[in-house]
């Protein structure tokens, strides 16, 4: 299958791939302005970022993991295409029937409407009848049919977040308390956040 898997006027989403994407999940992951955000102790070393790339693909155990990187559209300023950001399903509900929407934009590329843009592409993507996909780097585990919602979560301060899942259509659900393991920037240490979660609804036909 070819990696790309859709694009718009200005991005592409590849299935995300060591070899192709290394590089540039490092500078992602190595930014303390994205990390803080997605509340993860950045990346002190390729090696790191590497097993941060590792433990994001599918495999047998984890067959619903579905890893996009986002990148720039080739131009005369940009030859290679930049990955600037990463767009994932990281995990289902308990009875399997929810997927979790998770992105990440480097800092560098915020304010420029990337991020909405992505999960624009990826929704029309997930819900198009002919998506069946193989996930990421697993094309042995395929996703065989889309779940009838998506949901995702955000930090209750993380308004730039809230704006982009409005825009792409998510309601605002519910609260949660010490529901979502995230790491101390400053210590280090995994805690428990409270977050808000947003849902999104198949479109009817």
């Amino acid at each position: 299958m070819d990696k790309v898997v859709m694009q718009s006027d200005r991005l592409i989403l590849e299935l995300l791939s060591l070899d192709a994407h290394l590089v540039g999940f490092h500078n992602l992951m190595s930014d303390e302005k994205s990390m803080k955000w997605l509340k993860k102790a950045p990346s002190e070393s390729l090696e790191d970022s590497k097993a941060k790339l590792l433990a994001r693909l599918a495999s047998p155990d984890k067959p619903w993991m579905e890893q996009y990187a986002v990148l720039l559209k080739p131009s005369s300023s940009n030859e290679t295409g930049a990955l600037i950001g990463i767009l994932c399903i990281p995990r289902v509900s308990s009875d399997g029937e929810i997927p979790e929407l998770g992105y990440g934009i480097h800092s560098d590329y915020w304010g420029h409407g990337y991020a909405s843009e992505a999960i624009a592409l990826f929704i029309s993507f997930y819900w198009a009848e002919e998506s069946i996909t193989p996930c990421c780097s697993c094309p042995n585990y395929p996703r065989k049919d889309s779940k009838d919602s998506l949901e995702a979560y955000t930090g209750l301060n993380n308004l730039a977040s809230e704006r982009v899942l409005i825009k792409a259509g998510f309601r605002r659900k519910e609260g949660l308390k010490g529901v979502h393991e995230i790491v101390d920037v400053n210590s280090g240490e995994k805690v428990m956040e409270d977050v808000t979660c947003w849902t999104l609804e198949r479109p009817r036909k």
